[in-house]
């Protein structure tokens, strides 16, 4: 990769900690740190709620998987854009509870078994795609600084060192608009951009769809070659991860109100679908262009920056790559502060009320986040697939939290503490 764009991500990168630097100062309580004082209108909230759906394995992951399902990645996405849409028609009840969790809107009236439980496995579940989306990072670092001798490892700790210090520093109020801004580089630099390049260098959309179409799949139907069982099981994965996703719940809680919430998530799912085209076209080209990408990278992940690097201009390839980073860092940034969120104000505060006060918590959480930043970065260079790791943990909280927290929005007077409990684990 040329110095320039190494400059450009290096510009990118700053920002985002320049951010978290400024967002400290509009931490004064709880509720600003968690959920940014409820105060997002629709483009901002539109803007988080997009961006950290669309992480390393729905960026990457989705990329690299083209060349093996061709545009049958659209079942994922149709099954995120469908759970979006969901979280639409239940987000007022959820700012009806006045909670400021899932874990706390899943323990209801019920006490402290069922809240703790379900922070137990959103705990894991936020760490563990923390440290997916900084091993996405730490591999984007590593491709684009390949020519400077940086290696994966430096890569990943360099990620890892930036992403906890902003969030650490600025909590939903940082994360939020450094969404924002990321979603603005996405949009510019994957959506737009991407397909006008990748149509460019293949000669049109025609050899795009000619290549598919020799793997037996195909660029407009995604049930081509993709067998219709499993293509609906992912999709159904992917829908019920979205309202189980603890990040849900929690940008509904934060927006400015209950008719803001719902229309920041039907924008979010329009959003995803043309996302999703985007990286079904990109994915396409690359294949097209790159064939022998996992003979040299060992990954089809490894598509989309390598392509950047060698057909995109000068300052466009930074500004792609800051794009791939953004998409990768939004989901990063939101799972790192929702598992400090759970370990500090659901299990601690719940099992020593007394010392984990609202006053304290707001000046402890900076400190466990960096110190659970350090964790997911241990976490982060043991993985080895972003978009298997993306299923595993989609399905685990799709089946512990979509039935108990349906249960105490629409049938709370017959919840007990037991029964709560149950779902959760036994899901």
């Amino acid at each position: 990769m040329r110095t320039v764009d190494i400059v450009v991500i290096i510009l990118y990168m700053a920002g985002m900690l320049g951010i978290g630097i400024y967002s400290r100062s509009k931490i004064q309580s709880m509720d600003d740190y968690i959920l940014g004082g409820r105060r997002f209108n629709v483009l901002p909230l539109t803007a988080t709620i997009m961006t950290t759906m669309t992480g390393a394995g729905m960026t990457l992951g989705m990329i690299g998987s083209v060349a093996a399902r061709g545009s049958g990645i659209m079942w994922d996405l149709i099954g995120v854009a469908i759970g979006l849409i969901c979280m639409a028609f239940i987000a007022e009840k959820l700012r009806e509870t006045n909670k400021r969790t899932l874990s706390e809107v899943i323990a209801g009236n019920n006490g402290k078994a069922p809240q703790i439980a379900a922070a137990v496995v959103a705990a894991f579940y936020t760490l563990v795609l923390t440290g997916q989306n900084m091993a996405a990072v730490g591999r984007l670092l590593n491709y684009a600084g390949a020519g400077f001798g940086i290696t994966a490892t430096q890569a990943t700790i360099i990620a890892a060192v930036i992403l906890t210090a902003y969030t650490a520093l600025g909590g939903l109020y940082s994360v939020v608009w450094t969404d924002f801004i990321q979603f603005i580089i996405m949009m510019l630099a994957i959506v737009i951009l991407g397909p006008i390049f990748a149509i460019y260098h293949t000669g049109g959309i025609a050899p795009i769809a000619e290549h598919i179409a020799s793997k037996g799949f195909s660029l407009y139907n995604p049930a081509t070659g993709n067998a219709i069982w499993p293509a609906i099981t992912f999709m159904f994965i992917m829908l019920l991860g979205v309202p189980g996703d603890p990040t849900s719940p929690q940008r509904a809680l934060a927006a400015k109100n209950s008719h803001v919430a719902k229309r920041a998530f039907m924008w979010a799912a329009l959003s995803i679908v043309i996302w999703g085209v985007a990286l079904t076209l990109i994915g396409g080209a690359a294949d097209t262009l790159l064939p022998n990408i996992v003979d040299k990278w060992g990954t089809a992940e490894a598509l989309f920056p390598i392509f950047a690097i060698k057909y995109y201009p000068p300052v466009i390839t930074g500004l792609v790559f800051a794009g791939m980073l953004a998409a990768v860092m939004s989901t990063a940034d939101s799972m790192l502060l929702l598992c400090t969120t759970h370990l500090v104000y659901d299990i601690a505060g719940n099992l020593m009320p007394k010392k984990f006060t609202e006053e304290r918590n707001t000046k402890i959480m900076p400190y466990v986040t960096v110190f659970l930043g350090a964790l997911a970065l241990i976490a982060a260079l043991q993985i080895s697939s972003l978009l298997r790791t993306l299923y595993f943990v989609f399905s685990m909280v799709g089946a512990a939290f979509i039935i108990p927290m349906l249960a105490q929005l629409y049938w709370s007077k017959k919840c007990t503490s037991i029964g709560v409990t149950a779902g959760v684990l036994l899901g």
